[in-house]
């Protein structure tokens, strides 16, 4: 049974991480990912990629922002706004990770 830890939480959702299995939850919005660590820093640099890449090209509410999965049949659609949100939470349980190793 996992017990988790609380990595970040906001109005929008939440990320957590498994103290027995180690794997991270992120829960945004409507969306559920089940991440091990590589994933999580991997999916946090598509996230912020994506947004570098689109934030002056497109309407911050139009939803045409496109993240891949590693099953082709699902793909995740995000607009500027949800994604920067998104990368904002990242961010932050990015930072609790950090720290907990530094003073680990």
């Amino acid at each position: 049974m996992c017990k988790y830890k609380v990595l970040h939480h906001n109005e929008d959702g939440y990320i957590v991480r498994c103290n027995e299995c180690r794997h991270i939850k992120v829960c945004y919005k409507t969306l559920v990912l089940t991440l091990d660590e590589a994933v999580f820093y991997e999916f946090r640099e598509v996230v912020m990629r994506n947004y570098e890449s689109h934030r002056h090209r497109i309407c911050p509410q139009q939803r045409r922002i496109h993240i891949s999965t590693a099953d082709p049949s699902v793909c995740m659609v995000f607009c500027l706004l949800d994604l920067e949100r998104l990368m904002d939470m990242l961010d932050e349980a990015h930072m609790s990770l950090e720290i907990e190793k530094l003073i680990s």
